[in-house]
């Protein structure tokens, strides 16, 4: 009897000495959860006056979600009346004009009545862009033409300053005859200016002798030494010893130039 009370004495005292364990667990997790959990902080205003929220541990972003359906975001262009807040220069337009009026189109200072073969038909875009400024030009010519195509042109022209770019075919047909025919019917008045052709050949050679000798005798009559040139070059010349290569001819209308400026 004495044994089963001990034994029931000693069950009761295990049961007591564990539940009190328990107990005493418990409070100690208890404490500790209230030590361990994050105390609430206020936010404190910034120096700047805004309000910035601490950062939070464990804290997910946050997200936007947008709209399923909707406009297009668009970007705001600031009107052509605004200036543009970056240092971007506009580029302007340049005038070249330094007065304050609109610059006058150039006058041609003079007029000249001009007859030519086929070597002034190559250079005539040339000679154009080169008179433009200075040099009004009644311009008569075509290809393989000589003195007596353009005859009763020239007596009646009014002009009073005549460049006579021909010869190159008079020398293989009438000669220089039909030449002392003319001068001798035009006005001493008139200015006139003949271009001696380059000699690629025997005949236009003879030819050259001869209207030295009519020109002699005509003081108006002018005389540009165009063969002593392209002897200096024969590279402008061309295969048939009569046409030039685009460099001759632009030096041909060069020539022309200084013809028609010849006369006062």
């Amino acid at each position: 009897m004495r044994r089963r009370l001990a034994t029931w004495i000693g069950a009761v005292l295990t049961v007591g000495v564990v539940m009190a364990g328990v107990h005493v667990v418990g409070s100690s997790r208890a404490a500790a959860g209230v030590r361990t959990s994050a105390p609430r902080v206020q936010p404190q205003p910034s120096r700047s006056g805004t309000v910035r929220a601490p950062a939070l541990a464990a804290s997910p972003a946050p997200t936007s979600t947008l709209p399923a359906e909707g406009p297009t975001p668009t970007t705001a262009v600031a009107p052509a009346s605004e200036s543009p807040s970056t240092d971007i220069v506009t580029a302007q337009p340049i005038s070249f004009v330094t007065s304050d009026e609109p610059a006058a189109a150039a006058t041609p200072t003079r007029a000249v009545a001009l007859y030519g073969d086929s070597l002034t038909v190559m250079a005539w875009d040339h000679y154009q862009w080169i008179t433009a400024d200075d040099i009004a030009t009644d311009g008569h010519m075509w290809n393989g033409t000589e003195l007596g195509d353009w005859r009763d042109s020239i007596l009646s022209n009014p002009n009073d300053r005549l460049v006579l770019a021909l010869g190159t075919n008079d020398a293989l047909r009438d000669g220089a005859a039909p030449w002392a025919d003319l001068f001798n019917k035009l006005p001493a008045s008139k200015c006139i200016v003949w271009p001696k052709p380059y000699e690629g050949g025997s005949k236009v050679k003879l030819f050259n002798t001869q209207m030295m000798a009519i020109v002699a005798a005509h003081p108006n009559v002018h005389v540009i030494d165009w063969n002593a040139q392209v002897q200096a070059h024969p590279e402008w010349v061309q295969y048939d010893h009569t046409h030039y290569f685009p460099d001759g001819s632009n030096q041909y209308a060069e020539m022309l130039r200084q013809a028609a400026l010849t006369c006062p």
